[in-house]
């Protein structure tokens, strides 16, 4: 929604603070008639290095994947768990349909990853002395 990397790094601290346990990741999809109609969607390896970003300063949280995803990845959905996203919303969203349930549960299947698998065994997220390396990595990636 025109954030830099910076802010997109930014948050996931913020959200380390707080405490988050599950962390919804939505990419912008341009709808025309929207206010964000004409904002440029992120490349894919944008999108892919937010990710990492995300999994880097928040190791145990549950980071899923939610609306944008088939319009803005199309064909480089399964990178995201590469990435380190450890979970996919499927069905259909508010204003946009998703690809059929199905799709998804073949792509898990396809990466041999178990669908029903909620069970990570992470606890709390671990204190981190290193919070200005990780800013720094974050910024220049």
């Amino acid at each position: 929604m025109g954030e830099t990397r910076e802010d997109r790094c930014d948050l996931a601290f913020s959200l380390k603070e707080i405490g988050a346990k599950v962390v919804p990741i939505n990419i912008l999809n341009p709808i025309k008639g929207t206010p964000f109609e004409k904002n440029e969607p992120l490349s894919v390896m944008e999108i892919l290095k937010t990710i990492a970003c995300f999994r880097f300063i928040l190791p145990r949280q549950e980071i899923m994947i939610a609306g944008g995803r088939t319009v803005n990845l199309r064909d480089a959905q399964s990178l995201i768990f590469m990435a380190g996203a450890s979970a996919l919303m499927v069905g259909n969203y508010l204003t946009t349909l998703n690809q059929p349930v199905e799709k998804d549960l073949q792509m898990l299947k396809d990466l041999g990853l178990d669908p029903n698998w909620d069970n990570h065994g992470f606890s709390d997220q671990e204190a981190c002395d290193c919070e200005q390396e990780i800013e720094a990595t974050c910024a220049t990636s």
